[in-house]
């Protein structure tokens, strides 16, 4: 899908337009001509490759540095929540499957376990190396999915523990949804956009311009891309507590 334009005018910005990606964040420029730009930052960094790894998907790589054990008690969880959900499916259709699975039940888990997540998220395009944060931020301004490369880059720059604890959480959304336990909760486009303005008027012009550009297609260096992109994650943290909760929560809603 092409990446949104931005609106004409003084036009009050906007709630951020859905996009959807297999891993990755989309950002819509909005409002332009105001200096505004609001952000939809979409749930998907590392998580299908890496609870598709439990399951025989994603072997080798990161997930080959956890101990033993904790791989075979990771697939074992995965395994008893999922049940017969994925058998007779293709690779590609139980992946898909299995994402959902993850998605909605991570909207059952509390603030604290979501906001950990965003920061893991965070941490690890912190880490990574230019190039592959920049490959993330095209490929996810563009609407596209990132590569397996770029998403394997990702998981390599976290740390085996924070990649173990990535990695439970996104279990224990699996957990939460094979019994439909506790009730989920989202964020409403009214919620999110007083954050979203807040957030946006917390980068700076030189990141604007980046993300703009990047939306528009055009040509930027490694290097303000991957500034830009972790300039946006980075400022997302340091909002109010309640702010990155609904932001931690909006992050992964379908």
């Amino acid at each position: 899908m092409p990446p949104p334009g931005p609106d004409a005018g003084s036009m009050p910005p906007a709630a951020p337009r859905r996009k959807r990606g297999r891993l990755g964040l989309v950002l819509a420029a909005l409002a332009a001509g105001a200096g505004i730009i609001a952000v939809k930052i979409v749930s998907g960094l590392l998580v299908g490759s890496v609870v598709g790894s439990a399951l025989g998907n994603f072997f080798g790589g990161p997930y080959q540095r956890l101990p033993s054990e904790v791989r075979s008690q990771f697939e074992q969880r995965v395994e008893t929540a999922v049940g017969n959900q994925l058998d007779g499916m293709s690779d590609t259709a139980a992946a898909d499957r299995l994402r959902s699975l993850v998605q909605h039940g991570l909207l059952r888990l509390d603030d604290a376990a979501l906001v950990r997540h965003l920061t893991l998220q965070t941490q690890a395009l912190d880490s990574g190396n230019t190039a592959t944060c920049a490959g993330f931020a095209r490929a996810s301004i563009g609407g596209k999915a990132a590569s397996a490369d770029i998403s394997r880059g990702l998981m390599e720059a976290l740390d085996t523990r924070s990649l173990q604890e990535f990695l439970d959480i996104n279990i224990k959304g699996l957990e939460a949804e094979a019994r439909g336990a506790p009730a989920a909760r989202t964020v409403s486009e009214a919620e999110a956009q007083t954050m979203f303005e807040t957030l946006a008027n917390r980068l700076s012009e030189q990141d604007i311009g980046a993300i703009q550009a990047m939306s528009a297609g055009t040509t930027t260096t490694d290097e303000a891309a991957c500034h830009a992109i972790r300039s946006l994650y980075d400022t997302a943290l340091t909002m109010s507590s309640s702010d990155v909760a609904l932001l931690a929560r909006y992050d992964i809603q379908p």
